[in-house]
């Protein structure tokens, strides 16, 4: 059984989705690997498709989690992994996976909070706008340059 366990200094994230690593575990080997997700710090919905593309490419067959959103958890049913509660401040090392509760209802997830002018919302992005005294004094520059 192969088992992804999003992780933040060796202890199990407190969010699923904005993890920077993930611990794969082979069961039956016994072995570990550790991934590093790119743009973790961003969070959002860039991880989310990091964390389903992982899953998918490593065959991940369950989850261990401690918070996670409703959507992700959705997605995580969909793609017909299992799905497992850890404690809080749990050791990566110390995880017994016999002891884990099991997630079955999307009630376990957390509500989603409506994002404006994110990718993820359907909206288009903000623009970054320089100041308007940052701008008159670009035009004052420019002036004193002709």
């Amino acid at each position: 059984m192969i088992v992804a366990i999003p992780f933040n200094n060796d202890s199990i994230s407190s969010h699923f989705a904005k993890a920077p690593q993930i611990l794969l575990v082979d069961t039956s080997k016994n072995s570990q690997h550790r991934l590093t997700l790119p743009d973790a710090s961003q969070g959002g919905c860039g991880n989310k498709k990091h964390w389903l593309d992982i899953i998918k490419q490593y065959d991940v067959e369950t989850v261990v989690v401690r918070n996670i959103g409703k959507k992700m958890l959705g997605a995580l049913f969909n793609s017909g992994v299992n799905v497992r509660s850890a404690p809080v401040r749990t050791h990566i090392d110390d995880i017994d996976f016999d002891t884990l509760n099991k997630v079955e209802s999307l009630d376990y997830g957390r509500v989603n909070k409506p994002k404006h002018n994110t990718c993820c919302s359907g909206h288009e992005p903000k623009r970054n706008k320089l100041a308007p005294s940052t701008v008159h004094h670009i035009r004052m520059n420019l002036k004193s340059i002709k």
